[in-house]
């Protein structure tokens, strides 16, 4: 997210300026808003860095997340036996979770970065018990698409992986019609919010030095757009939620190099010119002001945005017709009258237990959030 030094390497992946596989292409996206190749480029040299794995504690914990949704969904559901995973990369302990909590067997790796792709197979003794197959793709042409509408895959799974995408409208047509009527498809993306305080403390020292501002830190969907996104995909029994995660960073160059170590620098096509030294320590400086914790440490929020849908089939709950309720809710003093006249009244039913009070839930989830604070500032202090 987060615009580094100039890129002068160029990637040979195969890939066009657009971001699109050259070969046998089926799409071209039609509007553009962040480098492909350069993405591409990104991951890959990610994989590179000996502290990788150290570089991954957000990713997993948003992935274990994910996972947790495919758990709540297995019970009521057959088993997603066959799988995708779009730039996941999931590997032994989040396979294993993954084929405990969906059943999954076949796995399909899918990523722009053939060099990850690379990485993920070296590092795989077979153990998970999960068949994997790694698949060098564009998710803008998805290659398990079906024309029919009606593919063969159980679920689709993606974490933090399709706002980097170019034409998402697009990639979300191609995933349902990957998916069987009735899968699953479940993702995670940075949403709007993320990283704000980074951009304010790059606007305000580009601002103070040249009286205007470049796009630092890449453009991101927001919640509504989220969920209007499914709908337009034509998604049934959609879902979109939002967790927000703080991780508190000794300063802005440590948070820049844990983004770049997640392959999460920016890719935008019309970023601003290198930033020179002067402008850095001027935003650092910026950062440190506005947002600063009393310790020192600087915040850095990750708005974390969950989506969910599944292929239509007849089979799903579908809403009424519209005015066909044999009762309105003004009704239901007389509807219990009627069902004492037959009997049964209400209070059959039993005890009515009063749910929890709010400040009782409060203190729950502000205890679970607590938890997963710590959990990514231990690992962000290890580093």
């Amino acid at each position: 997210m987060f615009c580094g030094a100039c890129m002068k390497r160029t990637i040979s992946e195969g890939f066009r300026s657009s971001g699109v596989v050259t070969s046998g292409s089926r799409h071209v996206a039609s509007m553009n808003v962040f480098n492909r190749n350069v993405k591409a480029l990104q991951r890959g040299r990610s994989v590179m860095d000996s502290n990788y794995e150290s570089f991954q504690h957000l990713r997993n914990v948003v992935g274990g997340l994910l996972i947790d949704r495919v758990r709540d969904v297995k019970a009521s559901h057959a088993k997603f036996e066959r799988a995708l995973d779009i730039g996941s990369r999931f590997q032994k302990d989040s396979l294993l979770d993954l084929k405990e909590a969906g059943g999954v067997r076949q796995l399909h790796q899918m990523d722009i970065s053939q060099r990850l792709l690379d990485y993920l197979d070296e590092n795989d003794d077979g153990s998970s018990g999960v068949s994997v197959h790694r698949t060098f793709a564009d998710e803008e042409d998805n290659p398990f698409c079906r024309e029919s509408g009606k593919g063969e895959l159980d679920l689709v799974i993606s974490n933090l992986a399709l706002h980097w995408t170019n034409d998402l409208p697009t990639s979300l047509q191609q995933i349902r019609d990957s998916l069987r009527p009735d899968g699953m498809f479940v993702a995670s993306i940075f949403g709007g919010s993320t990283l704000q305080e980074l951009r304010d403390s790059f606007l305000v020292a580009e601002q103070e030095r040249f009286g205007g501002v470049s796009i630092r830190v890449s453009p991101m969907a927001g919640v509504t757009d989220a969920g209007n996104l499914l709908t337009r995909s034509r998604f049934a029994l959609t879902t979109v939620d939002m967790e927000t995660v703080v991780v508190n960073y000794q300063d802005m160059f440590q948070l820049m190099e844990d983004l770049r170590g997640m392959g999460e620098s920016s890719a935008a096509l019309h970023r601003g010119p290198p930033l020179a030294r002067s402008t850095l320590f001027a935003a650092a400086a910026a950062y440190q002001g506005l947002y600063g914790n009393e310790d020192g440490t600087i915040p850095a929020t990750f708005q974390i945005i969950f989506m969910t849908g599944w292929h239509p089939a007849e089979s799903q709950p579908k809403p009424l017709t519209r005015g066909s309720a044999q009762y309105s809710f003004k009704d239901m003093k007389s509807l219990d009258s009627e069902v004492e006249e037959d009997g049964f009244s209400l209070a059959d039913l039993g005890e009515v237990h009063a749910l929890p009070e709010e400040n009782e839930l409060d203190g729950e989830d502000e205890k679970k959030g607590k938890e997963r604070q710590d959990e990514l500032d231990d690992n962000n202090d290890k580093k």
